[in-house]
């Protein structure tokens, strides 16, 4: 029955969400520290690195075109990536956020088995240890890579379900920007800009931002400010210094379920930098890395708290080719974070400390065949040794034909709010491990079509879980958990103006069926005429609850969103820009991704960007 109510989703939305065709993306970012094989067409595109990850790739073409609002929105367009939200707008990412972000049926709310980073700096709160989805304004992003299982050698503690990374634009000669303002249903605004600047050895990028909502229910609203910035200099033909800042500040309210309705509100001032010495030599490459995240949390309501939050980093890789068609990656980590929390109940201040080595080692065979293998040993004071290897394997067969495979020992660590802070914690937690196991075949057929199958086991322990209800709640390990799915991606351009894309997910996550629907179709198509580009994305879900252990049955839905956006200006213009109409929920759809949280009917946008 799941198969069928996947092919009649594939049916009607086989019309579809596909992007368009963009630059190939920069391979030479040292925190990657892996080879990649890019696939055509580009939109939505699965590239598999010589370590035999399968990663997915938006290109920043594509978040410009869609109709996307952030993040979540265009991530969750990605098969085996899903996102919850109680309403338009995502904000936050802990238990009382409006959003929550699953990869493979690993994450949640909060999703603290993600690791999300920005330009290759880790960004999450460190009390609570996940990231704050609207905080991560995508204006300024040339690309975002998601990996989708565990990825510890290489990204440490939190890549335990993936990793998200947030790549950002590549100034080119000159000063060039674009600036952007939209207005919409229930009263939003948003206003955005960036500015790039490159001369010489210096280039610099500048971006900031503004969104504003009342909601489409009381108490819904929310506001949010974001600014990043990032400047390099290039010493010399083996050195580049980095500098990179965000800064960020938000507002919300959250009303509680239709059927207990609970008001909370509250703020967030987050601040983050970071810094680095990229070095690259004939025969090593790499770079120090010295990264910092801090801020504060007020929440009001019953019974309202205070938290003082702050992480810091240091992330060394250095890659050498000793030999021909190989190379070995050497480095170290170092990481500190918590911070200090005030409630009415408790007064505290903690921080955890890890430490970690790594090693990655790889070696091409008559370039051909590519094994890879690596481990990170991570130590702790609170939970001791974390072991993480990881073995790859990537084959091509024939130039369009590539078979690929992982096997990789991801971990995660409590946070703190887990250990502490939450009604029931508990200081007896161990950390969460998975095994992963991944194996797929990347087909190119033609120059125009390229199709990506992927099938994947995730064996963990050690989960945790909030069980019971307030106040006789409890933070604990849960045991064993299995998730097994297949993926099935495809794109095509038949014509050089239009491009097409659908993806099916079936997943089994086990007994962890919250926010895990079993059954996804996603599509879309983009298509240009003259100085007209209209894109339409849509998704199918089913098999889908609101709660664990297939508790609370949620109704299955269709959803199609769409944008149309006309070119001005340009030609003998000293800039240029787009006017464009976008439209979400076109059908109308009733549906939640939580329970007692109805999602918004149709909304409309309207704007107009220009770029100079």
């Amino acid at each position: 029955m799941r198969m069928c109510h996947l092919l009649v989703a594939a049916s009607l939305l086989a019309g579809g969400p596909a992007f368009p065709q963009g630059d190939e993306a920069a391979a030479d970012d040292v925190a990657e520290l892996a080879e990649v094989v890019v696939a055509e067409p580009r939109w939505y595109r699965d590239e598999v690195r010589k370590d035999g990850e399968h990663v997915s790739v938006i290109p920043g073409e594509v978040i410009e075109a869609s109709s996307a609002r952030g993040l979540y929105d265009i991530v969750s367009q990605v098969p085996g990536v899903y996102a919850i939200k109680h309403g338009a707008r995502a904000y936050g990412g802990g238990t009382d956020a409006t959003a929550g972000l699953f990869i493979r049926g690993i994450g949640g709310a909060p999703q603290t088995g993600i690791r999300v980073m920005l330009d290759g700096m880790p960004q999450q709160q460190g009390m609570f240890a996940h990231p704050l989805a609207d905080s991560l304004m995508l204006n300024w992003a040339d690309r975002v890579d998601i990996i989708k299982g565990a990825s510890s050698v290489l990204h440490g503690n939190g890549a335990f379900g993936g990793v998200i990374n947030i790549v950002p634009r590549e100034p080119e000669d000159g000063i060039h920007g674009r600036g952007e303002s939209s207005f919409g249903t229930f009263r939003t605004q948003e206003h955005t800009g960036h500015l790039t600047f490159k001369e010489g050895p210096f280039d610099l990028l500048g971006s900031g931002g503004f969104f504003k909502t009342e909601g489409h229910r009381r108490h819904t609203g929310n506001w949010v400010h974001n600014y990043f910035g990032r400047s390099r200099y290039r010493l010399n033909d083996e050195f580049r210094l980095t500098g990179g800042w965000m800064h960020y500040r938000s507002r919300w309210e959250n009303p509680g379920p239709t059927h207990a309705p609970f008001r909370t509100k509250g703020s967030i001032w987050e601040h983050g930098f970071n810094t680095s010495i990229e070095n690259s030599f004939d025969r090593v490459h790499g770079r120090a890395n010295f990264y910092s995240d801090f801020g504060h949390i007020r929440m009001s309501g019953a019974p309202g708290s205070h938290t003082r939050y702050e992480s810091y980093g240091l992330d060394v890789p250095q890659t050498f080719k000793l030999w021909e068609d190989g190379e070995c990656t050497l480095g170290f980590t170092l990481e500190r974070y918590g911070g200090h929390f005030v409630n009415p109940a408790k007064n505290f201040t903690d921080f955890i400390t890890t430490t970690a080595p790594y090693v990655q080692v790889r070696h091409t065979f008559r370039d051909t065949v590519t094994p890879s293998a690596g481990i990170r040993m991570n130590y702790s004071p609170e939970f001791g040794w974390q072991w993480a290897p990881q073995f790859g394997m990537h084959y091509r067969v024939l130039d369009r034909t590539t078979l690929y495979g992982t096997v990789a020992r991801g971990y995660n660590l409590p946070a703190i709010a887990q250990l502490v802070i939450f009604p029931g914690a508990s200081r007896d937690l161990d950390p969460e491990t998975v095994w992963h196991y991944e194996t797929g075949i990347s087909q190119g057929v033609g120059e125009r079509v390229r199709l990506n199958l992927a099938a994947f086991i995730d064996r963990g322990s050690d989960l945790i879980r909030t069980t019971g209800v307030f106040p006789l709640q409890r933070v604990r390990n849960i045991g064993t958990f299995t998730h097994k799915g297949l993926e099935l991606s495809g794109t095509w351009t038949p014509v050089d103006n239009l491009d097409l894309y659908v993806a099916a997910t079936g997943l089994d996550p086990d007994n962890q069926t919250q926010g895990n629907p079993g059954a996804r179709i996603n599509s879309g198509i983009l298509y240009r005429l003259w100085k007209l580009r209209l894109s339409l994305d849509g998704e199918y879900a089913d098999h889908r609850f609101g709660q664990d252990d297939e508790q609370d049955r949620l109704s299955s839905y269709l959803l199609l969103n769409g944008k149309i956006a006309c070119e001005v200006g340009k030609e003998g213009w000293p800039a240029g820009g787009e006017i464009y109409f976008a439209m979400e929920n076109m059908l109308n759809q009733e549906y939640q991704y939580v329970s007692g949280y109805p999602m918004p009917g149709t909304a409309f946008t309207m704007g107009l960007a220009f770029d100079f």
